[in-house]
């Protein structure tokens, strides 16, 4: 192991699922393992996930090759599809299943006869991504219904701002989705973890839970525990060595910490380069034992300085929490004018992820 390690629980994980079935118990899951399962290790997540969910659902086709190559039988959908010929032979092969979100997507099907698949229609409700107009998902789910190698799995929305505390735009996208797909006879998602934690309405025959699987919250103000969810992820680094430094020293790159006393200072072996977000000026902490530490000055490619002057007892070997179950890391995104997700899938790959039990 090296000097940054990721402990990952995998009965937290599989704790997270029972909390989305509680949330939305009439409704078939599918986990969202995109960005290497949210930084938290593709294989050995879909591994631990599979006998607990219905589906997975990743971006891209290379990432839904990963997960079929360890889930033989169970779907795999593609948020963004199949980008040309060869990618969609790839869906066929493989048995993936691509979401449609151009009607130069849906036009591709007509090139394959004979060849069956599975794929999911997205309608676009206000995202303003790709997506389907009204008029596009009935135009396209009755071309597709002609063609006999294709299989319509389920149609699909996006929410802009499921976790805003104010739902009216919410609620006018959930309206205009079941409007115009409610009457089909065909399975429908919505509801992403914001929405299955507030939107109950939204949760329809499939949901889509991601950063709630990982234990965390996608709403402001909020940790996962606050909502009874398990932190999935706890990141550690080792303490290095330990200097006294004087009244006036600077720390960092740019000196922009000039210590106001004599200091105990004491190196962390994480930087920006493990995933840690990089400020011109730190206001983020850790944890040694058991006891908040303030980060010093701009944090580095492959290190950060923290003060230990009221942690006496703080020695070089030290494991140096750097987020999880004592420091969520929706507190160390809040400092850090961050996304959760965007932590989570930073982490990088000299970080050892080690899977527990």
């Amino acid at each position: 192991m090296g000097s940054a390690w990721a402990e990952i629980n995998v009965d937290a994980l599989i704790f997270n699922v029972g909390v989305v079935r509680k949330r939305a118990p009439h409704s078939k899951v599918c986990a969202v393992v995109k960005a290497n399962a949210y930084g938290h290790g593709l294989e050995e997540v879909v591994r631990a996930l599979s006998p607990h969910v219905d589906a997975f659902a990743v971006a891209h086709c290379a990432e839904a090759s990963r997960v079929r190559a360890v889930e033989l039988e169970k779907p795999v959908w593609v948020f963004l599809g199949f980008r040309d010929q060869e990618e969609l032979l790839q869906c066929v092969r493989e048995r993936l299943t691509p979401v449609l979100s151009s009607d130069h997507q849906v036009a591709c099907l007509r090139t394959i006869p004979g060849q069956a698949v599975s794929v999911v229609v997205e309608h676009d409700v206000g995202m303003g991504r790709l997506g389907l107009t009204n008029e596009e998902v009935e135009a396209a789910l009755e071309f597709l219904s002609q063609q006999e190698h294709v299989h319509v799995e389920a149609v699909l929305g996006h929410f802009s701002a499921s976790e805003d505390p104010d739902r009216t735009q919410t609620n006018r996208q959930q309206d205009r989705f079941l409007q115009a797909n409610k009457p089909r006879l065909i399975d429908l998602s919505l509801a992403n973890s914001a929405a299955i934690l507030g939107q109950p309405e939204s949760h329809l025959q499939w949901v889509r839970p991601g950063l709630m699987l990982y234990g965390v919250s996608p709403r402001n103000g909020e940790t996962g525990s606050t909502v009874g969810l398990k932190p999935v992820i706890n990141v550690f680094a080792q303490l290095g060595g330990i200097r006294w430094m004087e009244a006036g020293d600077t720390i960092g790159y740019g000196s922009t910490y000039v210590c106001e006393q004599r200091m105990r200072v004491g190196l962390v072996c994480f930087g920006y380069a493990d995933g840690y977000p990089r400020k011109a000026r730190s206001t983020g902490e850790v944890v040694v034992r058991d006891a908040r530490a303030r980060i010093l000055g701009r944090v580095a490619m492959d290190s950060m300085m923290i003060d230990l002057t009221g942690i006496p007892d703080a020695l070089p070997g030290d494991p140096v929490e750097v987020w999880g179950e004592r420091l969520p890391v929706e507190e160390v995104a809040q400092k850090n004018s961050a996304l959760a997700h965007q932590i989570l899938t930073s982490l990088g790959p000299r970080v050892t992820r080690v899977f527990s039990p």
